[in-house]
Parts: structure tokens; C-alpha cells; sequence
């Protein structure tokens, strides 16, 4: 705490040296001044940014799209300190301040809610949408939910969609790029009786192929084939109540993004022409590596890997086996040269074909002059089907097909008390969610890990998840206030969750190699049953056979007696029941200048997980328990010379308990696979600074930035079921002093542009936008428990445009180039299996946009 004392210190004089000169230098706006005053209903109201005490991002549509952000991943280039990260399953992770859940499994609530027009949006994978015909962007960080929606620890991110209008309005957005991505959007909007106002809007992409095969450079991939709509009526019947439905969805059946190859651990060995025990021949592609082969191999060392050998020995022996495509023999892509290049499998698809539907009601009745009753009531019905190459390579070792859906309805209603000086809101949320969630993989064909026994060498298993979750929660917040310009602020929130589970691991092929490893009917002279249940040396009067379709999961509870190791057949069964208490406390003083001083405390939760894990263990179908965040912030926002810059700064300090990760765990059969568990206890401390400049009319310059030192800060080595925790590098150990992945260290984001008139009717305008972010892990590293591998390095992108438009707004014809300097870099890297590979960012895009708009 004391860095963050020395932090809070030199923020607080810097914001009462801002708000007392300003308060002795300031003269009035003059007519000149630029009108740049964001208002934004982070609270329930409208409001001046300004006035807010809490930090906030906001950005108009407009800004949005000059900037090329079209939905959640692309806020990099608004909000500093804001990371997006791919997973292997095409689920987007979105963190926010360090704060973030980077997890695949459909039905993972995230650390940093999505809203659309106060709507809840409960989970990732439904955020395709958000960015259409967008009026404004709020991003709210810290704890939320005493004021609406979910519960979250890391923020909020609500989109505000565009209203149907009082007078016939029309537009569209048009823009085509290098790799022939055609992305088209209109609306129509006006009235339709003296009550009722519509608004209809649409948007499809086409095409846009930025990746290509290795082997096969005509074989392309990245093309989306998106179609996106929204319908929204407006009927206020009196002037006292006013009902709006939104009518939305999308159908997506976009190209799954490639990975990069980046090595395999299988061949690494001590010395040239090395030949593992048990294996017949060499491996033609090995890498010497006698440090790294030790570290793998030498039990007193926390990089052990007791299967490596026997993974060596098995892969090395199908070399040129037919039917065998070894991916030991892939090379890795020339990393930092180019992203466009990756390899996947020619036979297998690598497609999309999601959709979504979402009917959504609000419903505000004026009960008086400062009392308003509002209803919100929404239905979500989502299908997943999405198929994915996982192993980078030619070889049919790890294409996965992950489908499944989720139905979610939510009913919240709140009442708001607003007078001049006391503002209320309390109200009741519930909401409930079906998910199914299925991961098959549809090859193990040449997995080093596909054959447990010699002969069941096994082509698919399929794990599915099905949860049914609900919350309910009561709420209340209180903005009074109390002083000629001082406010203070209140508000908790009561959450219940509850989450039931059920995991199934089965195969559905008509050999059934993969159950007949479990549990088979075939004896073996001298071996008895050919199955695991024989190796591991159990009585063969307890024999279970895995018949076609069964459960399959190991029983290896301490408790299970003569079951322990044999497979249960049923549906695996958890629980998680959990509540708790959120809370937020503040204090703003705003100057007679406008300079805003705020203060506050805080505490949020996110509710607890089940994670859709490829395990055998019953040990391994363990849920994350909710994670806890309590955070501590002082900030300022204030107004410069005459209203021509702004400048915004906070200090905080993150508390946090139970942060929910994807780690490893060891599996009995199949060695270290993904899990979902929690940190116990962990930092973040962190700055954050923006400044707005409008150095002469016409010219806007934005710098912001954020830095954050994140930690583990407390003992951190095994998972709530005892077993030990793995990086994705494979060591075990105490984690304690690591940072959080995924969490760079600093982030910036510059923007400038500046537009003057060459005519009475048409102006012009050229700017750019610079992103910066440092480097950061995709797993957690220690100074003993390294993982240099999964570095992902720091990288800067710029962004250039220009454009021609009216003075009217009515139109505009732009030229766009997004990384202009062709920086290839990594959004994460991931290991699934033997290979270790990487996500890139999309390389140099250069396009042409169009914007027509008729009565807006």
C-alpha cells in the first residue's frame, strides 16, 4: 500500500493544484470554445462526464467508426488499459485494468460485463451485435452492480444503440478493403403514428480471406459472412409512460481464425540421433536441447513431465506410418515476420455457424414529478457451432467442433427517485440460463496422448457441459447531495447465485476405442480385460465395461473405496450455491471551475464457474468459486484553458480474492489438461491519465494511458481439489509473485485529427491513431517456474485516415489504413497438446469508406 499512498498523494496535489488555478485563471466560455461536453447515463441519468465520480471512457458512434471499432475486441484503440485476447475456441476474453476471465466454456459469465442499452448480455460469445448503429460508447471500470445489471468485478462496457427518430431519417455505412471484405450498414428511422417511433438496421460483411496455408498458398481463411439486425419501436402512449422493444440478432458463419505453429516439446532431445526408450528410430526433426530435455525428464526438477518419454517414443514410431500425417516434422513460422501464414488441416473445416435472437422490453412509468418505475425483460436464444484446427499443423491431431447454445431470460425492475439535489435507485434483478456446451474433438489421430494403451488408438471423444444457472439480486444505490458542491454516494447489492452441472465425457464412433480405454469387454490372455481399469491393477470382480454412449470420468475420490479408478457411466453432478454483498461508497467535490475531485470504495463480485474441462477425473469437474474485488480509487476530471482541454487522471489500488484462471492440471491418463480454478490472492496497482486537446478549432488531440503492476500475492499451488497447478509451460511450484497474464504493464492510445473547410459545403480531414501495449505472459512465471515461451511481446499500431465530407454531416468519402506498418504480434499463445502456438492481429489493411446520412 505504500506505492499506492505515494500515488494518491501526487494525484491528489495535482488535481487541487488543477482545480484551484483553474478556479483563478478561468474567464467564461466564450462563443469560440469548442462544444465538446460528453453526456453520459452511468448512473441512471444523464449527466456531464464531468460531473461523474468514477472513472469512464466514453465514445460516440462517430468516433467509433472513424477509428474502425466495431465491436468489443477493436476497443483497444479507445480504451488504454483494455485487452482483448482470442482463446481456442474462438470465445473472445475481454479484461479490463487486469481484471478478466480468460476462459472458453459458453456459459463463463465474465469479469467485465456487456450491456446493450442497459440489457444484459451474460456472456461473450453473444457480443457479435454490439456494435451496430452505435450513438455512444460508456465503459465504466471497477466493481459494478449497484446501480443495474449483473454483478461484475473488473467493469462495465454498455453500448447505447441509436433511437428512432421524431422526423424520417436514413443513412448507411459502406466500406471495402485489400482482402475484399465488403462491410455494408444502413437504418431507417422516423415515425409511424403520433406515438410510435421505429428504427430498422442492418449490416452484412462479406469476404476478407488474410490468411493463407503454408503448404497451400491458394488455400485461404479469414473470410466473415456475417449478417446483423436490430428493430426498435418507441411507443409513449402518454406523457407519463414510455415503452421501447428491441428486436435483434445476427447469423455468423465466418471462418474460424488460424493459428500459428510455434514448436513442438516432442522434439526436443539431449543429444543428435537420440532414440527414446521403446522406439525403434530417431526423430528426423529433432531440436538438441540437453537443458530442456532434462528439464522435462528429471523428476526433482518442476518442468517434470513423466509422460514425455513414452510421448516421444509413441509419435517418433509413426513416422511415415500411412495414414499418419506426424506434425513432428512441422517447422515453425518465421515469428515477428507474418502474420497472414498459418496451417490447418485441408479435410477438416474450419467454420462458423452461430446465430442469435434477442427480444428486449423497457417499460418507464412517471409515478410523479420525480419518481420513475422502469422494467427491463429480456429473452436471448443463441446456437453455437463452430470448428477449429487446434493443433497449427497439417496432421489430423486436434480439430475440434465445439457446439452447443444458451437460453437466458432476465426481469429487472428498479424505481428512481431524481430531484435537484437526492438521487435513488434501488430495484430487483433475476435472471436464468440454460447452456449446453459440447467440445468433440473429431481426430486424436495422431495425438500423442490418443492411444493410453497400445491398440485403442482412438479418433474422438466428445466432453459435453450442461448448466443451468440462476441469480437473483436486490439492489440500491443513494447520489445526494449533502454541501453546495459535494456529493456523496451509497449503494449495495444482495446477489444469490446458483449454478447445477453436469459433465458427460463419451464417445459416439462405432469402434468405441475411446470408452473400450475405460472400460472394456475384451480379455487378453496374461493381461486379463484390455483396459485402464487392468493397468492400474484393480480386482477384476469390479469390472465396469463402458457400454456405447455412457459417461465416462475415473472415480478417484479418496472416499471411493473398491470403485476408486473404475469409470462412473453417469453424468458427473455439481453444485454451486453462492451470494454476497457488493458495495460502493464515494465522495465528489466539484470546484466552482469545474474541476471534479472524487473518491471512493469499492466491492464487487463475479459469480462462481464450471468450466467445460477434456479431463477423465471426477477429481478435475471442480468449479472456480465467485471471485472477490475491492478497490480503492481517487480521481479528478478537469476542464483546462477555456474548455480547450480536458484533462483526467486516477490512482487505484486493486484487492483481489479468488480470481478465477484457466490453468493446468495433472490428469491421470492423459497427463496436463486445461482447468478452471482460482487465485487466491492477487493485486492491482495502477494509474490511469487522459487528455482531451482542442488547440484551435478544428484540431483534436487525445492521449491516455494506464499502468498497472499486477501479483499473485499469496501462496498459490494447488486448486481447491488438492491438485497441483501447472503453467501452460508445464511447471509446478508457488506461483506467489507472478503477475496476472494477460495484464501488460503499461497501454496508450494517441489520437489526432484535424479538419478545416476547402468550400463553402465540403470540408476535409486527415488523423491517426497510435495503440500501444506492452508486454505481457499468457500464463502465470515466477523466477523458478519460467515460461518465456508464452511472452507476448509489446507492440504499437498505427492507424491512418482521410476523408473528404460535408459541412453538413450528410456525407463523407474516407481512405483508411489500419497497422500501417504491418506489425505482426500476438494476442495470446496457447499450447493444446504437444504444439505451442500463437493468435496474431490482423496484418496492414488499407480500404475506402463511404457515409451518407439523410435527416440524422
Amino acid at each position: 500500500m505504500k506505492a499506492f499512498n505515494q500515488l494518491l498523494c501526487g494525484a491528489a496535489t495535482v488535481a487541487l493544484l488543477a482545480g484551484t488555478a483553474h478556479a483563478a485563471d478561468e474567464q467564461p466560455a466564450t462563443d469560440s470554445a469548442p462544444s465538446n461536453e460528453i453526456v453520459v447515463t452511468a448512473q441512471k441519468r444523464e449527466q456531464s462526464i464531468n460531473s461523474v465520480g468514477m472513472s469512464i471512457t466514453a465514445a460516440s458512434g462517430d468516433t467509433l467508426l472513424a477509428r474502425g471499432v466495431t465491436g468489443p475486441a477493436d476497443l483497444t484503440r479507445v480504451v488504454p488499459g483494455f485487452t482483448f485476447t482470442a482463446s481456442g475456441y474462438a470465445t473472445p476474453v475481454y479484461t479490463l485494468r487486469g481484471v478478466g476471465l480468460y476462459e472458453y466454456s459458453f456459459g463463463a459469465s465474465p469479469s467485465v460485463a456487456l450491456y446493450q442499452d442497459e440489457f444484459s448480455i451474460p456472456f461473450p460469445t453473444m457480443s457479435l451485435g454490439l456494435g451496430l448503429d452505435v450513438q455512444r460508447l460508456e465503459v465504466l471500470k471497477g466493481p459494478q452492480g449497484t446501480l443495474y445489471g449483473a454483478s461484475s468485478t473488473g467493469g462495465a462496457i454498455n453500448y447505447i444503440s441509436n433511437k428512432p427518430t421524431d422526423t424520417l431519417a436514413a443513412g448507411g455505412d459502406l466500406s471495402y478493403d485489400k482482402f475484399n471484405k465488403l462491410d455494408v450498414s444502413g437504418f431507417v428511422s422516423g415515425p409511424l403514428s403520433s406515438t410510435l417511433k421505429g428504427r430498422i438496421a442492418v449490416r452484412a460483411v462479406q469476404g476478407g480471406d488474410w490468411q493463407y496455408s503454408l503448404s497451400r498458398r491458394e488455400d485461404k481463411n479469414g473470410a466473415s459472412r456475417q449478417l446483423i439486425g436490430r428493430a426498435i419501436l418507441d411507443w409513449e402512449p402518454t406523457n407519463n409512460a414510455r415503452f421501447e422493444l428491441t428486436l435483434s440478432g445476427y447469423q455468423d458463419k465466418s471462418d474460424t481464425q488460424q493459428a500459428q505453429f510455434i514448436s513442438n516439446q516432442l522434439n526436443i532431445v539431449p543429444t543428435a540421433g537420440f532414440i527414446p526408450a521403446g522406439a525403434t528410430r530417431s526423430n528426423p526433426f529433432e531440436v538438441v536441447n540437453p537443458a530442456a530435455y532434462a528439464a522435462f525428464t528429471n523428476p526433482a526438477s518442476p518442468n517434470f513431465d513423466a509422460s514425455l518419454a513414452a510421448r516421444q517414443a509413441k509419435v517418433a514410431g509413426r513416422i511415415g506410418e500411412p495414414g499418419t500425417n506426424s506434425y513432428l516434422g512441422m517447422t515453425p513460422i518465421g515469428l515477428g515476420d507474418n502474420a497472414r501464414v498459418a496451417e490447418w488441416s485441408p479435410e477438416w473445416p474450419h467454420q462458423m455457424n452461430d446465430r442469435m435472437f434477442q427480444a428486449a422490453l423497457r417499460s418507464s412509468v412517471d409515478l410523479s414529478d420525480t419518481l420513475t418505475l422502469t422494467s427491463l425483460t429480456s429473452y436471448i436464444d443463441q446456437k453455437i457451432n463452430r470448428a477449429q484446427d487446434n493443433d497449427a499443423t497439417l496432421a489430423t491431431a486436434l480439430p475440434v467442433r465445439v457446439f452447443g447454445g444458451v437460453e437466458f431470460f432476465s426481469q429487472e425492475l428498479r424505481l428512481a427517485h431524481d430531484s435537484e439535489s437526492v438521487h435513488l435507485v434501488g430495484g430487483v434483478n433475476y435472471d436464468h440460463a440454460s447452456v449446453d456446451d459440447t467440445q468433440r474433438s473429431l481426430s486424436a489421430f495422431d495425438l500423442s496422448v490418443g492411444e493410453a494403451l497400445p491398440g485403442l488408438r482412438f479418433t474422438e471423444n466428445s466432453h459435453e457441459l450442461k448448466q443451468k444457472i440462476s441469480n437473483f439480486a436486490v439492489f440500491g444505490n443513494a447520489d445526494i447531495e449533502v454541501a453546495p458542491n459535494l456529493t456523496l454516494q451509497a449503494g449495495a447489492r444482495w446477489t444469490k447465485s446458483k449454478r447445477d452441472a453436469a459433465y458427460c465425457g463419451y464417445d459416439l464412433t462405432p469402434e468405441q476405442l475411446f470408452s473400450k480405454t475405460f472400460g472394456n469387454a475384451d480379455v487378453v490372455p496374461g493381461f486379463g480385460f484390455y483396459d485402464l481399469q487392468t493397468a492400474f491393477g484393480l480386482n477384476p470382480a469390479g469390472h465396469v465395461v463402458v457400454q456405447p454412449g455412457q459417461c465416462i470420468a475415473l472415480n478417484d475420490s479418496p472416499t471411493a473405496g473398491a470403485d476408486l479408478f473404475r469409470p462412473a457411466i453417469t453424468p458427473i453432478e455439481r453444485s454451486l450455491n453462492e451470494d454476497n454483498v457488493s458495495w460502493r461508497l464515494g465522495a465528489n467535490y466539484k470546484f466552482d471551475s469545474g474541476t471534479l475531485v472524487y473518491v471512493s470504495a469499492s466491492q464487487g463480485y463475479k459469480a462462481g464457474v464450471f468450466g467445460n474441462a477434456a479431463a477423465t477425473a471426477q477429481s478435475q469437474f471442480q468449479p472456480a468459486k465467485q471471485e472477490r474485488l475491492r478497490a480503492y480509487e481517487f480521481g479528478f476530471k478537469a476542464p483546462l484553458l477555456n474548455r480547450r482541454a480536458q484533462f483526467n487522471a486516477a490512482a487505484f489500488y486493486y484487492d483481489y480474492a479468488n480470481k478465477q484462471v484457466r490453468a493446468k492440471t495433472s490428469d491421470p491418463v492423459f497427463g496436463l489438461l486445461e482447468n478452471i480454478l482460482n487465485v487466491p490472492k492477487s493485486k492491482v496497482l495502477g494509474v490511469e491519465a487522459e487528455l482531451q486537446l482542442y488547440p484551435v478549432d478544428g484540431l483534436n488531440i487525445s492521449l491516455s494511458g494506464s499502468y498497472l503492476d499486477s501479483k499473485v500475492n499469496g501462496k498459490f499451488d494447488k486448486t481447491i481439489a488438492g491438485l497441483a497447478i501447472y503453467n501452460q509451460a508445464g511447471y509446478k511450484g508457488d506461483y506467489n509473485g507472478s503477475t496476472l497474464p494477460f495484464t501488460p504493464k503499461y497501454s496508450a492510445v494517441v489520437d489526432a485529427e484535424y479538419k478545416f473547410p476547402v468550400s463553402a459545403s465540403t470540408e476535409t480531414f486527415f488523423g491517426g491513431t497510435l495503440t500501444y501495449q506492452d508486454k505481457t505472459n499468457a500464463t502465470f512465471e515466477t523466477a523458478v517456474l519460467k515460461a518465456d515461451e508464452y511472452r507476448i511481446p509489446a507492440y504499437a499500431l498505427l492507424d491512418l485516415r482521410a476523408g473528404i465530407q460535408s459541412a453538413d454531416g450528410s456525407w463523407k468519402a474516407s481512405v483508411f489504413g489500419r497497422n500501417v506498418g504491418n506489425k505482426t504480434y500476438a494476442t495470446t499463445i496457447f499450447s493444446g497438446s504437444d504444439v505451442l502456438y500463437r493468435y496474431t492481429g490482423r496484418p496492414a489493411t488499407y480500404g475506402v469508406s463511404l457515409t451518407v446520412r439523410y435527416g440524422n
